[in-house]
């Protein structure tokens, strides 16, 4: 398994249940060889930022700190324009057919592991 998407807001958790959702999610990657996930946190009502987005972001920062991730590309950055969405494309083809990739979607991130 290459390119991984978990969807955190699906069934609207609380940010707790979400952080926990992503926790696993993380770990099942890494004994999956899993190289690349895109996150689906949404970016919040009316377009001024989530609950569990802000969690996940804090949350990521930290896990990238502790090097249990690699890199964090913002919804912003995942372009092929981009030199760390070209890095996880050339290690990870199959995440270049990503529907998001391209389209500035603030509701999501992606991570290398």
């Amino acid at each position: 398994m290459e390119f991984v998407v978990i969807n955190l807001k699906e069934f609207s958790p609380t940010v707790e249940l979400a952080i926990a959702n992503l926790e696993i999610q993380l770990d099942l990657a890494k004994h999956t060889f899993t190289k690349g996930m895109k996150i689906i946190h949404g970016y919040g009502s009316h377009g001024k930022g989530g609950a569990i987005r802000l969690a996940v972001k804090k949350y990521l920062l930290t896990a990238k700190q502790r090097k249990i991730i690699k890199e964090i590309i913002s919804g912003s950055e995942w372009s092929l324009q981009n030199q760390k969405t070209l890095s996880l494309a050339y290690n990870c083809p199959s995440c270049t057919n990503d529907e998001d990739l391209s389209k500035g979607n603030m509701g999501i991130t992606v991570i290398v592991l």
